[in-house]
């Protein structure tokens, strides 16, 4: 049960703020028309139809199950602690949490420059989230950093928000404490601060990508952008990493757009120039590694090809086509096996029983060998088609500056 209601409020002077904690009190008695009502409240943010507790009637809070009861009184005791805290602070209030069920979006100002949006959808499953996007004069603080420290992250996770939070009510308090550092960064220090952010977050980005290019492995945060799941570490490397590797490089072209708009106070012709620079740099050894998984596919397919001509897989594979649906051979195991030594008990009748067993064992073995090779080939091509996508995206990109 949540044990306080979070809030940013204004201390006595001009600019002075304070993170308050408001803790929930508990209504030693609540009537049962109050449970029985709709509350926009979500029990839980991040499972699916979580978002709301619908209007019921009194005979079925009878039988309800003590869990869901407790859920309802819960949201009670929640909706009368928001309202006093609202009572108690008044006009000072600048930030409050909530639970909101659903799509949600609240603008926190905290002064004529700094202000927060706030968007959630609690209680929708897969398609729950908390985001937080911090702004200084209409401009949007992206966490460029993350791009390259975490492995999953793209151009418009990074340009989405500031942060991301984890689904549980208590990350209202980082997200006060986030929000409240940052505004005193700003206010008690100078408005630098912002530009100096943005600046070691690009640098941290492109320096990063610099250092991919001829990297073997790398270290990566699991997961995309998500401040408070450091658990996802991993080091990657192999054809794992040349994808991460390729798509992070030759996506960071779609930032280039986005850092020529930041502010004068931000060198972004730097930045740019950096990231076609290493574009550049990369695309030679790119395209040597795209010819190097060509040519080992086209040794694959040739291996594959050998594989279904040898043996009795061409009869088999013969009949498979013509026959597997048709009877409903998969519902039995290994029963076209058993018909295509049928057919050749019939055409070869000198077979022995132990010649028959030996050439079961090998078609059976044949058709382990066609199946991970063929495990093989989709790996081969998808690794393919990834960098073959990257090195158009790259070429695409210079095509169209060059016009």
């Amino acid at each position: 049960m949540d044990d306080y209601i979070y809030g940013i409020i204004k201390e006595n002077g001009v600019s002075g703020l304070r993170k308050v904690s408001f803790r929930i009190k508990q209504l030693p008695y609540i009537t049962d028309s109050e449970l029985c009502k709709y509350h926009k409240y979500a029990t839980c943010f991040n499972e699916q139809y979580s978002d709301c507790l619908v209007a019921i009637s009194e005979k079925q809070l009878a039988t309800m199950y003590a869990g869901n009861k407790a859920f309802r009184k819960a949201a009670v005791c929640f909706e009368h602690s928001i309202k006093e805290f609202e009572e108690l602070y008044g006009d000072r209030i600048v930030a409050m949490s909530h639970r909101h069920g659903g799509w949600y979006e609240i603008k926190w100002k905290f002064n004529d420059d700094i202000s927060f949006n706030i968007d959630t959808n609690f209680g929708y499953g897969l398609s729950s989230y908390f985001y937080a996007v911090f702004m200084y004069k209409d401009l949007i603080l992206a966490p460029y950093s993350f791009y390259i420290k975490y492995k999953n992250s793209t151009f418009a996770s990074v340009t989405r928000c500031t942060y991301q939070y984890t689904l549980e009510y208590n990350s209202w308090d980082s997200v006060m404490t986030d929000c409240l550092d940052f505004y005193n960064a700003i206010v008690l220090k100078n408005y630098n601060y912002v530009f100096t952010w943005l600046d070691k977050q690009l640098n941290e980005m492109v320096s990063g990508l610099e250092r991919l290019i001829d990297l073997s492995y790398g270290n990566f945060f699991d997961e995309s952008i998500n401040k408070s799941h450091a658990s996802g570490f991993a080091t990657i490397s192999g054809d794992d990493f040349w994808i991460v590797k390729s798509k992070k490089i030759a996506y960071s072209l779609d930032f280039i757009r986005n850092i020529s708009s930041l502010p004068a106070e931000i060198d972004t012709a730097l930045y740019t120039k950096r990231i076609l620079l290493l574009c550049k740099k990369f695309q030679p050894k790119l395209i040597v590694k795209i010819e190097e998984v060509s040519k080992l596919y086209d040794i694959q397919l040739n291996k594959l090809s050998e594989l279904k001509e040898s043996g009795d897989y061409p009869l088999y594979d013969k009949l498979y086509k013509k026959y597997y649906f048709e009877r409903r051979w998969y519902m039995f195991n290994f029963k076209m096996i058993y018909f295509l030594l049928h057919l050749k008990e019939r055409l070869y009748p000198t077979l022995s029983c132990k010649e028959i067993r030996i050439r079961i064992a090998k078609l059976k073995k044949l058709k382990e060998d066609i199946s991970n090779l063929e495990s093989e080939m989709n790996r081969t091509k998808y690794l393919l088609d990834q960098l073959n996508e990257d090195n158009n995206n790259i070429n695409n990109y210079f095509e169209n500056v060059e016009c």
